[in-house]
């Protein structure tokens, strides 16, 4: 696996982390997580990422390199022409209304 030096300064590399950070559904469904420089998928692959700015990245994988950059819908379009989708955290549940609520409300 090759790693490419992006030679962005820490504030930069932070900065890319922040836009890249979380979960991504590629265009076969299976869903894949950025963190920390490293992308990880189904079945426990991990990858290492490169930022080349706070909106581009790049990973190697079978000697192949994959250059990404975030859309203005902040997708990731790959060199490859796929494009990855953020997928919304859950929500979570809202609390149950105390008892005294629950009885005002019916």
């Amino acid at each position: 696996m090759a790693f490419r030096s992006s030679g962005l300064s820490p504030g930069e590399r932070a900065q890319a982390e922040a836009a890249f950070r979380g979960d991504w559904e590629d265009d076969e469904g299976s869903v894949v997580t950025f963190r920390d420089g490293t992308m990880s998928g189904p079945g426990g692959t991990y990858l290492d990422l490169t930022y080349l700015s706070p909106t581009e990245c790049t990973f190697t994988m079978d000697e192949t390199i994959f250059d990404g950059h975030l859309d203005d819908g902040g997708n990731v379009v790959w060199s490859d022409g796929c494009v990855w989708v953020r997928t919304a955290p859950q929500a979570p549940a809202a609390p149950p209304a105390p008892p005294q609520q629950q009885q005002q409300q019916q």
